[in-house]
């Protein structure tokens, strides 16, 4: 699993709702990823403040303007 991948699959684990491989390749690539711990992190903060302040609906356009700010932000793994 790489950046982007686990980009993707973020609030679904923070939810528990992935496979078993899943999860475990995420936790995998987290173990080795400082970047991807500090986007888990931040990710689970913004988790945890909806569950106390509810949801706001986001339209389409600004759910993939906020993905693509946040997976911006994760370094290209080195080579």
């Amino acid at each position: 699993m790489d950046c982007e991948d686990l980009a993707e699959l973020l609030t679904d684990l923070l939810e528990g709702d992935v496979d078993a491989d899943q999860e475990a390749a995420a936790l995998a690539h987290l173990a080795s990823c400082e970047a991807c711990e500090r986007v888990l992190a931040g990710t689970r903060d913004v988790i945890e403040i909806a569950h106390e302040h509810g949801r706001a609906a986001l339209e389409p356009d600004d759910r993939q303007r906020m993905f693509r700010e946040l997976t911006a932000k994760i370094p290209d793994p080195p080579n």
